[in-house]
């Protein structure tokens, strides 16, 4: 028996609904932080694999995956999504730390993300490619802040 909700694109509280996929933890809790206070409801993992299982299992609105993770990069989940659902809708970002960051980008665009993003960036520039991919905007209560990358490496 799966998870059933009235509306599939909106989550239980009736916000729209965002998978945040992202292996660093601090990071991913300052995103999701971001993304609450801008009106989504949030589930936020920390690995491909989980991931694809739980858009599988809840089928949120939109998937806003980092792109260098270790296992299961975001190109590899961003191709599994596809498989499961033609229709996704992805957002890839990543800092990469290196400088083939804009074709680790590319490359998410060309397996079908929406819309790329390159770490770091401000609340208020995420709020709005992810208005712009689910087609509704939200009022942030938090657009002046920025999302950094931390200091770790992939």
């Amino acid at each position: 028996m799966g998870l059933e909700h009235a509306d599939p694109i909106m989550g239980g509280n009736g916000r729209p609904k965002i998978l945040l996929v992202d292996d660093d933890e601090v990071l991913r809790a300052v995103v999701k932080e971001a993304l609450v206070s801008g009106g989504y409801d949030v589930e936020s993992v920390a690995d491909g694999p989980t991931a694809l299982a739980a858009y599988v299992r809840t089928r949120p609105h939109l998937v806003l995956t980092d792109i260098l993770m270790p296992g299961c990069d975001g190109l590899e989940l961003i191709r599994g999504m596809r498989l499961h659902d033609p229709q996704a809708r992805i957002i890839a970002m990543t800092g990469g730390g290196t400088a083939d960051s804009s074709l680790y980008l590319t490359t998410a665009a060309e397996f079908g993300a929406f819309h790329v993003l390159q770490k770091p960036f401000s609340t208020k520039t995420l709020l709005a490619v992810i208005g712009d991919v689910v087609g509704v905007r939200l009022p942030p209560e938090s657009a002046g802040q920025s999302v950094k990358t931390s200091n770790r490496k992939a």
